[in-house]
């Protein structure tokens, strides 16, 4: 069985399965790994044949994009919005384990909460902020991709999008931030905007990325995304709080 779609007939299957397709060769998977042997590649008789039967069986579950909106303040701007955004899933209970996500992604659902709880006990800003948290990013950003088709503020009037994705590992004050070719202009209020700072910046032209942005960027939507970059602990059990750098979440 397989729960990645793919262009072509697949499936996996047990080592029990695998046992029973070696006995006539005298050969089982333990006997394999164990020699090392035969070569990679090489075949080994069995006479044994198979047939291989699929199903697809469709499993439909519900998930929840968390939406908040701080209304502008100029009455010129206030019609326009700015999607500042993170997603909040992770991979969740894999075979017993705990996959915590501390940096991938509660770092950057933090830092949303964060700058909304700050926007609105400022008052807002001059455009609309629209705060989101996406559920479903690690299974294909499904629900940016949700977001983009449902918009809380149409997109042509989404003048930007700013993603935080990983940002809870700053090393030696260094701060990703892609995207800034994206429209004119990102360059120059991104380098402004962290002068005296004293953050080390790695920019980067390309809006692409594995991320919640991509969505908005191939909907037309200009994107900044925010990041301080993989590390060993990326996808694993040992991605956990005790290890974010939370003086480099507040500089970020």
């Amino acid at each position: 069985q397989t729960a990645a779609p793919v262009a072509l007939a697949s499936a996996g299957i047990t080592l029990e399965a695998v046992d029973a397709l070696l006995a006539p060769s005298g050969w089982t998977y333990a006997k394999l790994v164990q020699a090392s042997a035969p070569s990679p590649g090489a075949a080994i008789p069995t006479g044994v044949r198979a047939r291989l039967v699929t199903r697809l069986e469709a499993a439909d579950q519900r998930a929840d994009n968390i939406v908040g909106i701080v209304p502008g303040t100029a009455p010129a701007l206030a019609g326009e919005g700015v999607v500042v955004g993170a997603h909040y899933d992770h991979l969740g209970l894999v075979k017993g384990t705990v996959y915590p996500g501390a940096d991938d992604n509660a770092s950057g659902t933090a830092m949303v909460l964060s700058l909304a709880r700050a926007f609105a006990a400022a008052g807002g800003a001059p455009r609309t902020m629209i705060f989101v948290l996406f559920s479903g990013e690690e299974l294909g950003l499904l629900g940016s991709g949700h977001y983009v088709a449902h918009p809380a503020m149409p997109l042509d009037r989404t003048v930007a999008m700013v993603n935080f994705d990983m940002v809870g590992r700053m090393r030696d004050h260094r701060v990703s931030v892609s995207g800034i070719e994206s429209a004119a202009g990102l360059r120059t209020l991104v380098t402004n905007a962290v002068a005296g700072a004293g953050l080390a910046l790695n920019l980067r032209d390309s809006p692409y990325g594995p991320s919640d942005h991509a969505r908005f960027y191939t909907s037309g939507v200009p994107v900044l995304f925010f990041s301080t970059e993989r590390h060993d602990d990326y996808h694993r059990p040992t991605d956990t709080a005790d290890r974010i750098n939370t003086v480099g979440m507040a500089e970020i």
